[in-house]
């Protein structure tokens, strides 16, 4: 399936018709709290550095 959907997406950028898929349709899921920028990666990067401190 991922090289069928990657074989389409080829398709749509080069704007081919024939790169239509099911899919092409379906609203993106958002998440809460995230409106574009990744404020939640530092404090990620943070909280996993200070676990493999502990792991030690």
């Amino acid at each position: 399936m991922a090289s069928y959907l990657g074989m389409r997406l080829g398709q749509q950028v080069l704007g081919l018709a024939k790169g239509a898929t099911a899919f092409d349709q379906l609203p993106f899921q958002t998440r809460p709290f995230y409106t574009g920028n990744p404020w939640f990666l530092a404090p990620s990067v943070l909280y996993y550095r200070w676990r493999d401190r502990l792991a030690r």
